[in-house]
């Protein structure tokens, strides 16, 4: 025997040594900090999740708004210039989002299969 005692049953486990170890301040703002570090943790998780979704959300502003313009020139709340106007800027705004400009200088890429180059913007729609 090496003379130290050996505790048995429930006299084994830490928390029934030291009773008062869970009343501790130590204690306590330690598992504090914990919880506030995993909450924080799962604000920044939500806040980059809802980032990412917003970014690959297709846009549907410019789609919204060209309805709403579309609905007021029905109702005759604008002119059919000003309507004109305005889904052309929305339009145009739409086709730079999908096809963004080609720095200067830039040539078009033939393209693989015919061996013609790409278009540089496809054509636009007839205005009527």
């Amino acid at each position: 025997m090496s003379g130290v005692p050996v505790a048995s049953g429930a006299a084994a486990t830490p928390w029934a040594a030291n009773p008062k170890l869970f009343q501790s301040v130590e204690f306590l703002v330690t598992i504090g900090l914990l919880v506030l570090i995993l909450l924080g943790g799962a604000v920044v998780l939500y806040v980059t999740d809802v980032w990412r979704r917003k970014q690959l959300a297709p846009d549907r502003e410019s789609a919204d708004a060209l309805t709403s313009y579309r609905v007021m020139f029905e109702r005759g709340e604008i002119t059919e210039a000003e309507y004109v106007a305005v889904r052309n800027r929305i339009a145009a705004q739409m086709r730079q989002e999908i096809v963004p400009d080609r720095p200067t200088g830039a040539e078009p890429a033939p393209d693989s299969r015919t061996g013609t180059e790409t278009p540089e913007r496809p054509p636009e729609p007839p205005t009527g």
